[in-house]
């Protein structure tokens, strides 16, 4: 089991079974969301996720484009949500212990990098987003 949380630790989860395998979206709407080249994170079934403290702290926005944004109130940090049509939890990466072991193992939306972002070799790369059996499969 590990542990996670949100910048400030006001949010906080447990994960029963740690994950090994992450992916990176390149697309601009998770560039904007985190101020980053890509955001990483991993998928997370609903069973194996349990929140431990504030979730009444979460706030969304939801963009014109359907994007959804979960973070924490306080400090602004992105923070988990549970996905609208599968039985999975989005968890960013960052909330995540920095000693896990763990690799990139998809890269999303590589036709749409900014042209300053240079995805590694490692992993998979999708020019938008597969199926989500695809990503699954990959990321198991």
């Amino acid at each position: 089991m590990i542990e996670g949380a949100c910048f400030c630790g006001t949010v906080r989860f447990r994960i029963a079974v740690p994950p090994t395998k992450l992916y990176q979206c390149h697309c601009s709407e998770c560039r904007r969301v985190t101020g980053a080249a890509a955001n990483a994170s991993c998928l997370v079934p609903v069973n194996d996720f349990r929140w431990l403290s504030g979730e009444q702290d979460i706030t969304q926005y939801l963009a014109p484009s359907g994007y959804r944004s979960h973070f924490c109130a306080r400090c602004g940090s992105s923070v988990p949500n549970r996905m609208k049509h599968f039985d999975l939890y989005w968890v960013p990466a960052g909330n995540l212990p920095g000693d896990l072991d763990m690799q990139v193992a998809v890269h999303l939306c590589v036709a749409s990098k900014a042209v300053w972002d240079e995805v590694v070799t490692t992993g998979q790369r999708f020019d938008a987003v597969p199926n989500i059996d695809t990503l699954l499969k990959l990321l198991r």
